[in-house]
C-alpha cells in the first residue's frame, strides 16, 4: 500500500513510501530504484492495519530524508537519513529525531510538512485510551506538533513560539489537538494553511484547517466526532471542521489532498482536493464550495499527492500511483 509520494527538492524526483517498509525513487516510475528498507523495524503488513512505515519529507535545511513508522511495540518514531549522491538513503547516517511512546494498534497518524527548518508532525491518538490521550495536553497524541529538527546531529529543538511553552501544564511541542486519525495531514507551503483530514469513529468524518495565523486550536475529538457529539463534557472554544460527512453518506475513511497549481485541470485551480479511502473525491474553491469529482479505476485511495510536474495524484492500496487527468 502506497502511503506518501513527495518530491526531493535536490533532484526534483518523486519518492514513494509503503507500508511495508520501503521508499522507492521514481526517477523513471516504470522502474523504481530502492532508495531505503526499514521493513525489519515495522510490523508485519495486515489488511486494515494502521501501523508500519506512514510518513516521509525531506529537509529543506538539511536535505536529508525524514521516515515516520511505527516500531514492533508500536511505538511511533522519526528519523532523518543523509542522502547519497545517486538519490538512495545512507542507511550509516540515521538519526533519531523524536520517539513518540503509542500504545495501541492504530491511530498512528505520520503525515509531515516543513516550513524551513521548521517540522509539522501529525500524530494520531494511539487508539488504546479510546480517544482521551487526544484531550490530554501532557501527551503528544491525537495532535500536531512542531518542532525544529537538529541538523547536526539527533534530536529537536522546540520553537520559542509554539502556543503553549513556559505552560507547565501542557507539552511546548504541541501546535494543535483534539485529533483522532489525522490522515494525509499536509502544510501548503504557498500560504502556510494546515489542512487535516481526521478519520472518525464509527458515525463521521471530518476535514480541519488552520490557517498561517493560527494555532493552539482544538478541534474536538474525543468529545465530538465530526460535527456530533462523542462524549459528554466538551470545553469551550473547540474548533469544528471545515466539512465533514456520515459513513452512510460518502463513506469509512477522509484522505488528505493537496491545493492544486497545476495546468492540466483548470476548474481545479487554487482548489484543495481531498478524497475518502472509498474512492470519492472532492474539492474546496473559492468561498469554500464543495465539489464532488468523479474519479475512475482507483479502488481503495490511501493519499493525495502532487508531483514533479505540479500535477495531481492518487495513491492507493493495490493500483499503485495514478495520474488525475481530464475525462
Amino acid at each position: 500500500m502506497v502511503t506518501q509520494m513527495v518530491v526531493r527538492p535536490a533532484d526534483d524526483v518523486a519518492y514513494a513510501s509503503s507500508q511495508t517498509g520501503q521508499i522507492w525513487r521514481l526517477a523513471d516510475p516504470a522502474t523504481p530504484t530502492l532508495a531505503l528498507d526499514v521493513s525489519a523495524s515495522v510490523p508485519p503488513y495486515e489488511q486494515g492495519s494502521e501501523r508500519g512505515l506512514l510518513g516521509l519529507g525531506f529537509g529543506p535545511s538539511d536535505g536529508r530524508m525524514y521516515v515516520f513508522f511505527s516500531d514492533l511495540q508500536n511505538n511511533a518514531h522519526v528519523v532523518s537519513y543523509a542522502m547519497n549522491a545517486d538519490g538512495t538513503a545512507d542507511v550509516n547516517s540515521a538519526w533519531s529525531v523524536i520517539d513518540v511512546p503509542s500504545a495501541g494498534f492504530g491511530h498512528k497518524g505520520g503525515a509531515m510538512s516543513f516550513d524551513g527548518p521548521t517540522l509539522y508532525l501529525a500524530l494520531g491518538d494511539g487508539g488504546a485510551s479510546k480517544g482521551r490521550s487526544a484531550q490530554d495536553y501532557t501527551s503528544l497524541l491525537g495532535s500536531i506538533i512542531r518542532i525544529v529538527p537538529h541538523t547536526d546531529g539527533p534530536g529537536y529543538e522546540v520553537p520559542n513560539d509554539n502556543p503553549f511553552v513556559g505552560d507547565p501544564t501542557k507539552r511546548p511541542e504541541l501546535w494543535a489537538k483534539g485529533l483522532r486519525e489525522p490522515w494525509g495531514f499536509w502544510r501548503d507551503p504557498v500560504t502556510g494553511t494546515l489542512w487535516i483530514s481526521d478519520v472518525g469513529d464509527h458515525t463521521m468524518e471530518e476535514i480541519d484547517r488552520m490557517t498561517a495565523d493560527q494555532q493552539g486550536l482544538n478541534f474536538g475529538w474525543y468529545f465530538l466526532e465530526g460535527t456530533e457529539v462523542h462524549a459528554d463534557g466538551a470545553p469551550d472554544g473547540l474548533t469544528p471542521p471545515l466539512f465533514a460527512y456520515r459513513h452512510d453518506e460518502i463513506g469509512p475513511a477522509a484522505i488528505g489532498g493537496r491545493v492544486y497549481r497545476g495546468t492540466a485541470i483548470p476548474q481545479l485551480q487554487e482548489a484543495y482536493v481531498f478524497g475518502d479511502m472509498a474512492g470519492i473525491t472532492f474539492a474546496v474553491g473559492a468561498g469554500d464550495q464543495i465539489t464532488k469529482l468523479t474519479l475512475r479505476g482507483t479502488g481503495v485511495v490511501t493519499g493525495l499527492a502532487i508531483g514533479p510536474d505540479g500535477e495531481l495524484y492518487v495513491l492507493t492500496h493495490s493500483k499503485g500511483i495514478m495520474k488525475v487527468v481530464p475525462g
